[in-house]
């Protein structure tokens, strides 16, 4: 991630956390922080919880930037640095979007917070799928399994896999932010249970067949 870059996100999140701080006077003191399939609350907290939940983007930005550094394979990082740093871009404001999202429905906003998640999900799974292939070896990003760690080609075939399973990820999630019914929201999270174990076996089963 460029140095530049780095700094306009990191210029968003603390941003964002202001922003936060500024709102919450004005939120009660019991804040909505869980929902359900449906897309009803049915968990409840103390308003201080939403500076915790705007505070997560920088924190995860900071932790993304340590990543690269204390990796073994730092090295690879280099090789596939546009797709990290979308990456990280995309996570960062996935969170931020979420937060707010949040932080509209405890002042008493009428928002399917259910729908904003999914559509959110949707394209993070859908541009992460998109770009997963280009993904160099390395152990902290990626699909980390014993045998995409051991073996490159391995690793290769599990992201190509991989790649296509998080585009029809993405694709579900996207749906179900369109239709409102709780089999809509339950099917891209089964689906995802799913391939992450199929692409587990996967990468064993491939591992295997080529020590042979």
């Amino acid at each position: 991630m460029s140095k530049k870059f780095g700094l306009l996100l990191f210029a968003v999140t603390v941003l964002s956390l202001l922003g936060h701080l500024f709102l919450y006077p004005s939120l009660p003191d019991v804040i909505p922080i869980h929902w359900g399939v449906s897309g009803q609350a049915d968990g409840f907290g103390p308003k201080y919880m939403d500076l915790i939940l705007a505070a997560i983007p920088l924190g995860m930005l900071l932790l993304f930037w340590v990543i690269p550094k204390i990796d073994p394979r730092r090295g690879n990082y280099q090789k596939h640095q546009g797709v990290y740093t979308g990456f990280i871009a995309l996570m960062t404001l996935f969170l931020i979007g979420v937060s707010w999202a949040a932080a509209a429905i405890g002042m008493g906003i009428p928002l399917s917070i259910d729908r904003i998640i999914c559509f959110l999900l949707g394209a993070v799974f859908l541009i992460t799928g998109n770009y997963m292939p280009r993904i160099q070896s390395n152990f902290t990003f990626g699909i980390r399994t014993p045998w995409t760690i051991e073996n490159e080609t391995v690793w290769k075939k599990t992201h190509r896999l991989g790649g296509f399973g998080f585009c029809l990820g993405g694709i579900l999630f996207l749906i179900a932010a369109v239709i409102s019914h709780p089999v809509a929201r339950i099917l891209p999270v089964a689906f995802l249970i799913l391939m992450t174990v199929s692409i587990y076996v996967y990468s064993y089963v491939l591992f295997r067949r080529l020590a042979k």
